[in-house]
């Protein structure tokens, strides 16, 4: 029997192929490093005027050792789903994220090694408009995967008050974020050599 036996290179690509592949898929998450998982959501700004931009941090802390993995969904957001305490008294559910028209996403699964955070920040007004004055009571949750952390919902909550419109606050907050705005750009680009 002859043991030299040759692979065909394309047999060595497919396996290479799905060893790569293998590599770049997120650890499934053992149940007991789920129950370590804390959510916040931090407003920037804990009162702001009429038709400015709702900034807030979403942050997800592991208080374990062991890495666990959460999935957010497509483009970070579409496992999240918010709902809104209104200054009126009613609730209201925001819409639930849609991707982009071309269909092309990102996958948001993200893993939170032992003892750090992961925090990414979120426009609210992408999930209500924020229109009346008066205080506003955001909930979060994140919808469940059951192959990742998501087996119990991970849920928080914030509040916003919104005050009257104030024109010289609105274009400080739009100067702002121009300036912030060009410096990323200015920092995206590099530099030419002669």
């Amino acid at each position: 029997m002859n043991r030299n036996l040759r692979w065909p290179k394309s047999a060595l690509l497919i396996v290479l192929a799905l060893v790569l592949m293998h590599s770049l898929v997120p650890r499934v998450s053992r149940a007991e490093d789920c129950g370590q998982l804390k959510l916040s959501l931090r407003p920037d700004e804990a009162a702001l005027p009429l038709h400015a931009p709702v900034f807030a941090a979403l942050e997800i802390h592991n208080e374990g050792a062991s890495p666990a993995s959460v999935d957010l969904g497509k483009n970070f957001k579409g496992n999240l789903r918010l709902a809104f305490d209104l200054p009126d008294r009613r609730t209201a559910d925001g819409p639930p994220y849609s991707s982009p028209p071309d269909g092309a996403f990102v996958p948001g699964v993200v893993e939170v090694g032992g003892g750090a955070t992961h925090i990414q920040q979120l426009v609210l007004n992408e999930w209500w408009d924020f229109a009346s004055t008066g205080a506003y009571r955001v909930r979060l949750r994140i919808e469940q995967s059951p192959q990742f952390c998501t087996r119990e919902p991970l849920s928080a909550a914030a509040v916003v008050e919104m005050t009257a419109r104030d024109e010289p606050r609105l274009t400080g907050i739009c100067n702002r974020l121009a300036a912030d705005a060009k410096s990323l750009s200015a920092t995206s680009r590099s530099p030419r050599k002669g």
